[in-house]
This record gives structure tokens, C-alpha cells and sequence, in this order.
């Protein structure tokens, strides 16, 4: 647990954090001196969507809930907000600089995880992917970096970044096993339904699926440093991004390996190994 005074606020931030991607207990560690403090509400939000659109029983109530996210967060509500999330991130950094455009996206993607529209191909999912998380990225990049999304080029980690939440948003605890996003011709190449892949994921056909996707997600993942696509000036700043996106490239190397039935646990822990590697990525983009 950090040093910092734990507020409720904070203490509510770090609950939906560790419920949802545990990791970053491990990626803050690497963020530069003031930036973790303000990464936790942030890295909260994202939490709390991921649970909404991996949680919901109601489409209907799943929407309005995500309607009044979008209300709050919009400028003149969000710095008056009640909320804990949005106080705490008050509290951290002035809200009315967060990225504003990059906040619209970020509901427009949990938008698209509700209505559930699968991609045809591996390509499709890739699209996926960094359309759900590149507005993650500018958001991080806005409030460790004082830039908006109109002055970068989205990193190369943001594919196997959103592949790793859809991951999580099917298979972790309390998930509804819902996997939407799997490409419809590897489904139909692999003999397989959305079905299979819930009730039997150590299937051999499943588990041939899953090695087409995490193979892909190899290439998509890139590696540390100024291979993400990060310029030199961004690279310092955005230090942490780069470490929590090499741990969940490093997991997601790892569940090449693993039965389906064992990824949630894979998203949950990092081993020696991928610490080692985060240690590595910090000390890469540190350099002078």
C-alpha cells in the first residue's frame, strides 16, 4: 500500500482497481515522482467501466448507468461530482484539463462493448482493440504528459492493451463469460460457438482459438520504449504506460501457454519474470 494518506475516496479507488487489473499495484511502483497518486482515480474509472460492461444483466439499466457516467464527467459536473472516483481525481489534478475528447471516447467504447458487435476477422479485432484502448492512452497521456490525443501517434502496445481487457472483461471473477469479440471466422475455422468457448475452454478446438488470437497479440504488442511509437520527449513522462503495458504484453505471452480456464488467475499475479522485464522497461525509458 503507498505511503499517501488513505482517504475514503482513495481507499474506494484502490477496491476497484484491485478487483479489476491487480497489476497496477505493480506498475505504479514505476511511475515518476507525483504520478501514481493521480494515476489511481484514473486507472479507477477504467475500473469501474470494465465492471459495467463484464457485469451487466440489463442492457437497458447497463446504459443508463453508463448515461450518467458520461453526465458527470462532462466539464462544469465533473469537478462538483460526489462521486468518489471523480473527487479523488478532483482532489489529484484539475479535471477541467483532462482531455475532453479523449473522455468521449472512453464512453463511446464501453458504448461499443454493450451493444457487442463482433469483428469478422483478426484484423477487425485488432481494429477492437485499439479502439478501446487508445482513449485509455490519451487520458494517461494528457495527465502525465500535458498533451491531447491531437498531438500523438497512438502507441503500437494499445492493440494487445485492449486485447488483454477483453480477456479480463470475459473471463475474470464474477464475469458474465461473455466473448463477443471473438472473430466470427476463427470461430467458424475452429468449429466452435461462443458456447463452446464459456462451458468448454479446455477444448481443443477452443484452445486452438485462443492460440491464433495470443499469436497475433505478439506481434500487436511491440516492445518497451521507443518501439511503442512513443517519441523521445514522451518516453519519461509516460513511464509508467509503458510498464503496465509490458506486463500485460508479458501475461498475455504467458497464457500462449495455459489452458483458458487458467487466465483469470494469470491476469490476477506476476511472476518473477515479468516483474524482472517491468524493472527492465522502467530502466529503458529512464535512460538519459
Amino acid at each position: 500500500m503507498p505511503n499517501t494518506v488513505e482517504t475514503n475516496e482513495r481507499l474506494f479507488c484502490w477496491e476497484q482497481v484491485q478487483t479489476t487489473n491487480p497489476l497496477f499495484r505493480i506498475s505504479r511502483v514505476f511511475a515518476p515522482a507525483g504520478q501514481a497518486e493521480r494515476l489511481l482515480p484514473l486507472y479507477a474509472l477504467f475500473a469501474v467501466l470494465e465492471q459495467l460492461c463484464s457485469q451487466w444483466s440489463d442492457l437497458d439499466v447497463a446504459r443508463r448507468t453508463l448515461d450518467w457516467w458520461r453526465f458527470e464527467c462532462q466539464p462544469g459536473n465533473i469537478e462538483r461530482s460526489a462521486h468518489p472516483i471523480l473527487r479523488e481525481l478532483n482532489r489529484a489534478k484539475d479535471c477541467t484539463a483532462l482531455d475532453q475528447g479523449a473522455l468521449a471516447r472512453l464512453f463511446d467504447t464501453a458504448e461499443a462493448r454493450l451493444v457487442a458487435v463482433a469483428p469478422t476477422d483478426l484484423d477487425g479485432l485488432g481494429r477492437l482493440c485499439r479502439f478501446m484502448a487508445e482513449p485509455l492512452y490519451d487520458l494517461e497521456l494528457g495527465l502525465c504528459a500535458g498533451l491531447d490525443s491531437v498531438e500523438r501517434q497512438a502507441p503500437t502496445a494499445c492493440a494487445s492493451n485492449g486485447l488483454a481487457q477483453l480477456i479480463r472483461e470475459s473471463v475474470g471473477p464474477g464475469r458474465a463469460g461473455r466473448f463477443w469479440w471473438l472473430p466470427l471466422n476463427l470461430l467458424a475455422r475452429h468449429g466452435v460457438s461462443r458456447t463452446d468457448v464459456a462451458e468448454r475452454a479446455d477444448a481443443p478446438s477452443v484452445r486452438a482459438l485462443f492460440g491464433d488470437i495470443l499469436g497475433c497479440s505478439h506481434d500487436w504488442a511491440g516492445m518497451p520504449g521507443a518501439q511503442h511509437g512513443l517519441a523521445p520527449n514522451i518516453l519519461a513522462p509516460m513511464r509508467h504506460f509503458v510498464v503496465f503495458s509490458h506486463l500485460q504484453a508479458c501475461i498475455l505471452r504467458r497464457l500462449r501457454g495455459s489452458r483458458p480456464a487458467q487466465y483469470p488467475a494469470a491476469f490476477r499475479r506476476a511472476g518473477a519474470a515479468e516483474l524482472f522485464q517491468a524493472w527492465k522497461a522502467a530502466r529503458l525509458v529512464s535512460r538519459p
